[in-house]
């Protein structure tokens, strides 16, 4: 496989099985990421905050926090993640998790390999890997989510919706208008995420969230959906 500059963003979805000591997803995730480095790759993972995020943000809403105050609290969740993940890859990794993009580009300069979290309220990690994608001319995003691809409708409500193997952005951008924008809620891709990545023209793969997937899709394998003009 020829080097590739990649984004890899990591659904909150990944890190919930932590909450229960399971720990064999994320093991091979990063056991993929060592490989990935080897080759020759630049990585740059992102990583949702999952269950650990939205709880705290409902507890934080029932306390009468603002969505700003709550957009922070999901950020410290998805910085927690990430430092689990560099925990598994500290010696090849930059060995921090950037607070800002400056930082992350530098981290990825020095080491080749960075793991990152949220970084702005009002910006959904979804955000924070388009403009990531942007930064270092991603040669592809990869998302790695619950969903696993683009479906005419939420599969968990109609067993029967179809999967979309391709689509263009606009055809994607038409289903994410309808859905709603609140911290810890980005289900399928936000609406800024969309926009950055639409006018870089840089691919994005929506895959099931396993290193297997991931894989196959920096392959060059339609796995999931495969987002492009």
């Amino acid at each position: 496989m020829i080097p590739l500059n990649i984004v890899l963003l990591l659904g909150g979805h990944i890190f919930n099985e932590l909450r229960e000591g399971k720990i064999s997803e994320i093991k091979e995730i990063a056991d993929l990421l060592r490989r990935l480095l080897r080759e020759g790759n630049r990585i740059v993972v992102v990583a949702g905050g999952g269950l650990l995020a939205r709880e705290y943000i409902s507890i934080s809403e029932k306390l009468g926090a603002t969505k700003a105050v709550q957009d922070i609290i999901g950020i410290e969740a998805t910085r927690l993640n990430a430092m689990v993940l560099i925990s598994a890859l500290f010696d090849i990794s930059y060995p921090y998790v950037p607070s800002s993009y400056e930082e992350a580009v530098k981290g990825l300069d020095s080491k080749g390999l960075v793991i990152m979290g949220g970084i702005a309220p009002a910006q959904s990690t979804d955000a924070v890997a388009a403009i990531m994608a942007e930064l270092i001319r991603a040669d592809i995003l990869v998302k790695a989510s619950e969903k696993g691809g683009v479906y005419e409708r939420d599969p968990k409500e109609d067993p029967n919706a179809r999967k979309y193997d391709r689509m263009t952005y606009d055809e994607l951008e038409r289903i994410i208008l309808e859905k709603k924008f609140l911290p810890g809620k980005y289900d399928l891709l936000d609406h800024l995420a969309l926009l950055v990545l639409k006018r870089s023209n840089i691919p994005l793969a929506i895959v099931p969230p396993d290193a297997e997937s991931i894989e196959r899709a920096l392959k060059g394998e339609v796995i999931g959906t495969l987002v492009r003009f």
